[in-house]
């Protein structure tokens, strides 16, 4: 169902339209078969619709927000905001970690297919692409590590189980073949006394600061023109630095010169090399080398990244190994030993924090990293 307001003419049961988009081009054809109208909190059928009504018709498959519906004889599109296009890919495929179906009920490729299609006839901004080649895998693209952080955290809710790919920004090439990259405007209104650091930040990202003003409440306005994939993260260091006090928009602008490497600030990951629980016992040992992402009795296995490590290379530790139990004050004190914590991830998080040889794997319960 296409939900519209008829600009001009009228509109029939049956008769024969197209769907054009905001520069004229042909998108879809076909016959109206219902135009439904609502009135108070129902729905009513009509046979026709006239200019200034508001209804929703069916009848064409592959229109969708910003095309205008008209007669096949007429290419006149009516003037609407374009759709931002998809700038971040990942790429989706079942859950195979050693404890695949301990949380979720929806485990398999179909399902996730299935459930990442019926996603994409409601939202616009989404692509869902499964290459025949490799049917294990599902390619998906959307408008930033927000908008798919939330589909991923919905499919993790309603039991499903996945692995999701580190993310890439969708590139194009010019007819120099010279490299292309999308390039948003962000916008930022934030206290004066962190402008400081978050333009220091955008530098490291390949921003430019494009405007910068006082506004009368006391706060600054800052204006960046940044690559899509230097955003990458940046909402939850905006988010830790303000407080959550920051108010941002952003919109795609244009594709533009790539702008060189983004270095990340990633050191090396702790590696667990067994299945099982951790203990605290060994948990203290692995804590002096690195921030844990792990806790007591959390169940682990081989490959699972357990935490940060100090330097930038990676180890490998055992994190459930027990001590060993010879009288009762020796077990007292297993419960005395005191961690300092460790660091949880939502999904948005962990999609930004992981390396380009790691996964995120999400079911119901946890969100884990792994090699």
């Amino acid at each position: 169902m296409l939900v519209g307001k008829v600009n001009r003419g009228s509109i029939n049961r049956n008769d024969l339209l197209q769907a054009i988009d905001v520069e004229g081009k042909k998108v879809d054809s076909g016959k109206i078969l219902k135009i439904m109208k609502k009135f108070g909190t129902g729905e009513v059928e009509l046979d026709a619709a006239h200019a200034g009504d508001i209804v929703s018709v069916s009848g064409l498959g592959q229109a969708t927000v910003s095309n205008t519906i008209t007669d096949v004889t007429d290419f006149d599109p009516i003037h609407s905001i374009p759709i931002d296009p998809p700038m971040l890919n990942m790429t989706l495929t079942y859950n195979d970690s050693p404890f695949s179906g301990d949380d979720g009920d929806k485990c398999t490729i179909n399902q996730i297919v299935e459930r990442l299609v019926r996603e994409a006839e409601d939202d616009v901004s989404l692509k869902v692409h499964v290459d025949p080649k490799t049917s294990d895998k599902i390619k998906i693209s959307g408008r930033g590590d927000l908008h798919l952080g939330i589909l991923l955290e919905k499919m993790r809710r309603e039991g499903f189980e996945l692995s999701v790919s580190p993310p890439e920004v969708t590139m194009k090439e010019d007819e120099n073949g010279e490299l292309l990259e999308p390039i948003e405007i962000m916008t930022m209104e934030v206290e004066q006394q962190h402008s400081g650091a978050i333009i220091d930040s955008m530098n490291n990202r390949k921003g430019l600061l494009i405007e910068a003003s006082d506004l009368p409440s006391g706060n600054t306005e800052l204006k960046f023109d940044v690559p899509s994939r230097g955003l990458l993260g940046f909402r939850g260091f905006l988010t830790t630095l303000t407080r959550g006090q920051a108010v941002v928009s952003s919109e795609f602008d244009r594709f533009d010169d790539h702008r060189g490497e983004v270095k990340k600030v990633l050191k090396g990951a702790i590696i667990s090399t067994t299945k099982g629980n951790c203990t605290a016992y060994t948990l203290k040992d692995v804590e002096q080398k690195g921030q844990l992402f792990v806790a007591p009795n959390f169940p682990v296995y081989e490959g699972l990244v357990i935490g940060e490590h100090v330097l930038d290379t990676d180890m490998e530790m055992n994190p459930t190994k027990a001590k060993a139990l010879t009288n009762i004050r020796t077990q007292g004190k297993e419960e005395q030993i005191k961690l300092q914590g460790h660091r949880s991830f939502t999904v948005e998080e962990a999609v930004a924090y992981m390396r380009d040889d790691e996964l995120v794997e999400l079911t119901p319960k946890w969100i884990r990293i792994r090699k």
